[in-house]
């Protein structure tokens, strides 16, 4: 039996938060210290003695935005868990076997498919506004720290985007791989979901871009947010001396002081010239350098966050490649088995990609290969009838050839036509005892054929089981299924007679029922019996006098009903049994009355 799913309902929120933290920390962290320098500033000026009104307006504002920010994160978390909750509600009745409201398989079932998209646009939505929150309160306390707020907010709404699609991941695995097959039935999950196509291409190539840009873009990040201007080093490019050009420029300051000096000896002013172009074009052009702090933080922060991304890159892989693994390895397995000579075999569809669009082409493919192989074995089973017809016809012509012969040779010898007349009347009746046999074969096929078949009893009734075994070739026993109005009929009956006499009976039964069955005009149990007893009285066209026989069944019949989960019961003479949940067993007595001619009939209950 298939293990019941726990839904993640906070693990993949807590994680989220979690994994946000790690990526945003390294950016928050060497940020703020980066920009430590030209704030210092206003930092003390926020603390300053000299503000105390500003600093109780500030403390003000501070809780307005920590309750504005709290209170958006649990509306957050109350609409996420409102939609999600019904899921994990489902679940947990299905495990338990409990009834499960229509209006809550009705949301499960229209809403599962779309949950990773839910989950992550409400958790991306919600940092965007917690984060424009943010900055505009930050920059509302200290305009001229604008730069460093806005960075921040970037690196938010960065880290949101790339947790928001480990959530769609996450969530598109499980609802894919772990719950869809709790939601639908056999036949639906046979099928894609939805007729809109999603190709593996899409997601491969905009997984590939996010991690493989992911690495590149956290290098750029940390390049450009340590590097520091010329100009906040020295006030003029033009006023930069030797030392300071030989510090930025390194050891090309020594090869051009060598070139400028040997071509000043040698009088080259063309290349004097030139090189001095050169130098003015670097100088005007190079406003950027890193100093030895900036370096270092650089590249700790590079190594750090480089470590986040690779994290996020193993997890965004493995999520991609349970999607595709999972459903192939399903498929592999199911195409296996119907080479083994398996037909009928069914995957279930989990995406609407190519792999779906396979699953689903296999499922056709299965359900052909069955009907196929069903009707050659028809067909097989009709050629073996008629070669055993034809060999005994055959054989009735050479019997009737030798009985010719033998009569002739006959005249010869009275006695010895005495004796071939004598043998000629033993192979006639042991002939006709062959077609009998034969005829009463093939009525048992017959009934056999009319009897519910295997397929039609597994589907109605999943746990059965039938003990029928005649007393000879045909029986006066029968057993009867049918569906109608959203109810089984299930019925055991026991006909007056043995052998053809209670087959033909039994054949009578099962073709009343069938018209009781289709024409649905009952209500309960013992409807269908009165209006059998009716029937079968018609067609066996008694009129009631003791002196003729008895001729009709004895049945037990129950209407099960799978909605309501009940079952109603009415009988002719036979009783139900049934065990109640301590395993004890219980007797219902049928009503004492035949399906037939009975002196005092009662009204079956």
């Amino acid at each position: 039996m298939e293990k019941y799913p726990k839904y993640y309902l906070f693990r993949i929120l807590l994680v989220a938060v979690i994994f946000q933290t790690i990526l945003a920390s390294p950016p928050y962290l060497f940020t703020t210290i980066r920009n430590l320098p030209n704030n210092i500033s206003s930092i003390k000026a926020e603390f300053s003695e000299e503000i105390t009104t500003a600093k109780v307006s500030f403390e003000n504002q501070k809780k307005f935005h920590f309750f504005t920010n709290f209170t958006i994160s649990i509306i957050g978390i109350f609409i996420y868990i409102l939609l999600n909750i019904p899921f994990k509600v489902y679940l947990a009745r299905q495990q338990k076997s409990k009834p499960i409201p229509d209006f809550l398989k009705k949301y499960t079932r229209r809403l599962l498919i779309y949950t990773p998209y839910i989950n992550s646009g409400i958790y991306l939505s919600h940092s965007i506004i917690t984060d424009f929150i943010s900055y505009k309160f930050n920059y509302s306390l200290h305009p001229e720290m604008k730069e460093l707020y806005l960075q921040f907010s970037f690196i938010t709404l960065f880290a949101s985007l790339l947790v928001s699609f480990i959530i769609f991941l996450w969530q598109e695995n499980r609802v894919r791989l772990n719950y869809i097959s709790f939601f639908y039935t056999q036949e639906e999950l046979q099928q894609r979901k939805t007729r809109k196509k999603k190709r593996l291409y899409t997601n491969f190539v905009f997984s590939t871009l996010v991690t493989t840009f992911l690495p590149i873009i956290i290098m750029l990040f940390y390049l450009f947010q340590n590097a520091t201007h010329i100009n906040d080093v020295i006030n003029k490019i033009d006023e930069m001396t030797p030392e300071q050009a030989e510090i930025i420029y390194g050891d090309y300051f020594q090869m051009y002081k060598k070139l400028y000096d040997t071509n000043s000896q040698n009088n080259n002013s063309d290349t004097i010239k030139l090189l001095t172009q050169v130098s003015d074009l670097i100088s005007s052009n190079l406003k950027l350098y890193y100093n030895a702090v900036n370096t270092f933080l650089m590249l700790t922060g590079i190594i750090l966050s480089i470590l986040a991304a690779l994290f996020y890159i193993l997890l965004v892989t493995k999520l991609n490649v349970r999607l595709i693994v999972l459903p192939i390895s399903e498929l592999m397995k199911n195409m296996k088995r119907t080479a083994d000579g398996e037909f009928g075999l069914s995957s279930i569809v989990r995406t609407n990609d190519e792999i779906g669009i396979l699953a689903e082409s296999f499922n056709t493919m299965s359900a052909k290969l069955k009907h196929y192989f069903e009707d050659l074995m028809e067909l097989n089973k009709n050629l073996e009838q008629k070669v055993i017809e034809r060999t005994a016809y055959i054989e009735q012509q050479k019997e009737e050839i030798e009985a010719q012969k033998d009569e002739i040779e006959a005249q010869k010898d009275e006695i010895e036509a005495q004796r071939d007349e004598v043998i000629q009347q033993r192979d006639h009746i042991a002939n006709q005892n062959r077609e009998i046999t034969a005829s009463i074969n093939y009525a048992k096929t017959i009934q056999t054929a009319i009897l519910p078949g295997k397929e039609l009893m597994s589907r109605l009734l999943p746990e059965h089981f039938i003990l029928f075994k005649p007393k000879n070739i045909v029986s006066g026993d029968f057993y009867w299924l049918a569906e109608k109005n959203d109810k089984l009929i299930v019925a055991a009956a026991d006909c007056t007679g043995h052998g053809v006499p209670g087959a033909m009976m039994s054949m009578l039964g099962v073709g009343i029922l069938n018209e009781i069955a289709a024409s649905g005009k009952f209500k309960q149990a013992a409807d269908i019996l009165e209006q059998l007893r009716k029937q079968v009285i018609e067609a066996l066209n008694k009129e009631g006098a003791s002196r003729e026989a008895k001729d009709g069944m004895d049945i037990a019949l129950c209407l099960i009903d799978r909605k309501q989960q009940t079952i109603e019961f009415s009988g002719a003479n036979n009783p139900l049994y049934y065990f109640d949940a301590t395993g004890t067993l219980f007797e219902i007595k049928g009503t004492r009355s035949p399906i037939g001619i009975y002196a005092k009939p009662r009204p079956f209950e």
